[in-house]
């Protein structure tokens, strides 16, 4: 996987400059939209979509998808806040918690491998940060009112593994 171009530059002089935020504003809004649509959807419009108030939700919004995993005392020491501050913020912006959020993420991602990989629920639970199996069901089962076993038997598009019980 590719790691995404970092968002927020030192120039030479110093200065923090904003690199092509409106694209990747779009881009994380889309990703948002497609992946939370239960989520503060109706309440957002377009213009809020394009200019968030902090470009620091940006960049932390932009580790998230990178790194879901990641704790809140190392996303705010990234933008240079402090967690509680950065924990309002992100909740003013976005309007869910940060660890809502990730484990959003999380799960968004576990259920596309489940569907189009033949990975083991072990590996995407390892994959996605959530190596408890316990844990894991639970959280997906509450999210998607299914198990990941379940969900996989039902929805799985990618390619089938050989079916080895058919041998007559």
């Amino acid at each position: 996987m590719k790691l995404a171009e970092p968002v927020i530059r030192i120039t030479k002089d110093g200065l923090t400059k904003i690199d092509d935020i409106e694209r990747t504003c779009k881009s994380y809004w889309s990703r948002f939209e497609e992946d939370f649509p239960h989520i503060k959807s109706e309440a957002i419009n377009e213009e809020d979509k394009v200019n968030l108030a902090d470009s620091r939700i940006k960049c932390v919004l932009r580790a998230l998808h990178e790194r879901p995993w990641q704790r809140t005392t190392a996303l705010a020491r990234t933008v240079r806040l402090s967690p509680d501050r950065l924990r309002h913020l992100f909740l003013k912006e976005v309007g869910v918690s940060i660890s809502a959020y990730s484990l959003e993420v999380r799960l968004q991602r576990a259920r596309r491998l489940l569907r189009n990989t033949n990975q083991t629920i072990k590996e995407i639970r390892y994959g996605v940060g959530i190596p408890d199996s316990s844990n894991f069901t639970r959280y997906f089962r509450k999210r998607f009112l299914i198990t990941p076993s379940a969900y996989r038997t039902a929805n799985h598009f990618g390619p089938r593994l050989p079916d080895l019980t058919s041998h007559q």
